[in-house]
């Protein structure tokens, strides 16, 4: 595992968290005791990434500098900088491709999630399949949904709010799953998806679906938190 590589999605504005936002970066806001970002280091170390690269762009130089008077935790961790423009999660996967495209599958995990899920199982699943990509999920409730069929190839999306519906692949059965904001991607993705504007890697999954593998990893009885509820800090309405 060690000769891989992981990318921290932390550039996000944190609209969610506002008023705490406004001067701290969403990735520094604490969690039972400790930052965001510092959670998710964590769980990478564990399961044996030491190459990290964390995207910034709201407050980056208070993450750059939260890092480094941490000594970067131990391992290797190089910034993605989006200060002068913020990427959203596709466009930021692309403009990290430096950091990432060495000919090995690379594991993505967002800043504000904290799970028990097994990334080394994670990374194994998506090693034997060999699918573009590999999405953790649950069967929480959500307003949005992923349509996977029997296969766990995605086939689908849902606003569960909306109703709108975007299917990419036909399936006589298919199944509604929640997306766990992390994920699994192979190095061939960087010449599937070739783009230089922001964009959701959300959109960009179901538009190499059509015909490409992406498959999901079901991790159902994990726990899993989304740090980045405003329930979760005190002072942050709802």
């Amino acid at each position: 595992m060690r000769k891989y590589a992981a990318m921290i999605l932390a550039a996000g504005t944190g609209s969610r968290l506002l008023p705490l936002t406004e001067m701290t970066p969403k990735a520094l806001i604490p969690f039972r005791g400790k930052p965001m970002l510092e959670h998710v280091i964590s769980a990478l170390k564990k399961h044996g990434f030491v190459h990290v690269v964390i995207n910034v762009h709201h407050h980056a130089s208070q993450v750059i500098d939260f890092v480094g008077r941490n000594n970067s935790f131990g391992i290797n961790i190089t910034f993605s900088d989006e200060r002068d423009r913020l990427m959203d999660t596709g466009g930021g996967i692309l403009k990290a491709r430096e950091y990432l495209e060495h000919r090995a599958p690379f594991l993505v995990h967002n800043v504000d999630i904290c799970s028990t899920l097994d990334l080394s199982a994670l990374f194994a699943y998506h090693l034997k399949y060999r699918p573009v990509a590999t999405l953790a999920v649950t069967d929480r409730i959500t307003s949005r949904n992923f349509l996977v069929d029997s296969a766990e190839r995605l086939s689908g999306w849902r606003n569960n709010v909306t109703g709108e519906t975007m299917m990419v692949r036909n399936s006589p059965e298919l199944k509604a799953v929640a997306f766990s904001g992390i994920h699994v991607i192979g190095p061939e993705i960087f010449g599937i998806l070739k783009r230089d504007e922001p964009f959701s890697i959300t959109k960009g999954y179901l538009d190499i679906a059509r015909n490409h593998k992406v498959m999901t990893y079901n991790h159902s009885g994990d726990g899993w938190v989304d740090m980045a509820l405003p329930g979760f800090h005190p002072g942050v309405g709802g």
